[in-house]
């Protein structure tokens, strides 16, 4: 059976390619940023990541270690000539070569992941940090390549979602980590718990999103988001939080472009629609922090949400 790793690294490679697969033979020929390589370079260069990576985690998994040389990226995309080749081409060694790695981290014993592997001059790390960070460096290049087919609007849409999926992941790991006592402590009278906040979130993107983008009925009571005291589980409120950012999320992905620019009024204030989400995600963003914050007084621990 796959571990959850192995799982998340074949998701990461799906994902990948469907961003890659929307992308044109015209596109594939521009270059990513000015100065930069074309995308047929930026696709060959995670080729070979992928070839370079497979062989250490082959290695590191049979014999428990691993001390190999670096690659010298520039020189290994030039002699591969990757701007010559037709974009389906790349795309197409691209995918073989991956899809056989999935099938190596697939099998990569439990018990080797902390096999620790020196790459170059670079500090030892273990095996599953190179995993971890193929599917880091796999997901910058293709969120690059598929921004260069994207139209602004697209762009926008998909930055906000990606946005909002990684403020509720963050928020649900801080609360997960937390008592019902320790969700609902409040710093002073004038001071909002996590449970304030998470209610607070709540009531706010249904509002926004929910009412304002997807027509829902407005039940908002946002006096009593914030005079809560308690009285709900951690796990009852958590899963409002959840649900509400499904259904939003979910809204936004069915939106159809064109109305972005439509005017709606939630709270009584009409404005866009990409206002509205713009609203949404900087809230988010904002609590989320709050959130963090007060978890990190709460337990002392280094939460690691944005290691390098």
């Amino acid at each position: 059976m796959p571990n959850q790793l192995a799982s998340a690294f074949r998701a990461g490679v799906s994902s990948a390619l469907a961003k890659f697969q929307q992308i044109n033979e015209g596109v594939a020929a521009a270059r990513v940023r000015p100065g930069g390589w074309t995308c047929k370079e930026t696709l060959g260069h995670l080729i070979d990541s992928a070839l370079n990576n497979h062989q250490r985690f082959v290695r590191a998994s049979l014999d428990g270690s691993y001390d190999g040389p670096a690659y010298e990226q520039q020189s290994w995309v030039n002699m591969h000539g990757y701007c010559d080749l037709p974009w389906s081409e790349v795309l197409a060694h691209w995918q073989r070569q991956n899809d056989l790695l999935c099938a190596v981290v697939e099998r990569i014993p439990e018990s080797k992941y902390g096999a620790l592997c020196k790459v170059g001059a670079d500090a030892p790390v273990t095996l599953r940090f190179l995993v971890e960070d193929y599917l880091v460096h796999l997901h910058h290049h293709a969120d690059q390549i598929g921004a260069a087919g994207a139209s602004p609007s697209q762009l926008f849409v998909g930055y906000s979602l990606e946005k909002m999926k990684q403020m509720a992941a963050q928020v649900k790991e801080c609360v997960q980590g937390l008592s019902d006592e320790q969700v609902w402590q409040r710093s002073g009278d004038n001071a909002n718990s996590i449970g304030n906040l998470l209610l607070h979130l709540a009531g706010n993107i249904r509002q926004w999103i929910g009412h304002g983008v997807g027509g829902l009925a407005d039940v908002r009571e946002r006096d009593k988001e914030f005079a809560a005291r308690g009285g709900r589980s951690t796990a009852d409120i958590l899963g409002l939080f959840d649900k509400t950012i499904a259904d939003a999320m979910q809204i936004v992905k069915e939106l159809p472009l064109e109305r972005l620019t439509e005017r709606i009024k939630p709270q009584n204030r009409e404005v866009a629609i990409l206002e509205a989400i713009y609203q949404v995600v900087g809230h988010l963003q904002l609590h989320a922090g709050q959130i963090i914050f007060a978890t990190k007084q709460t337990t002392g621990k280094d939460l690691q949400f944005f290691r390098p």
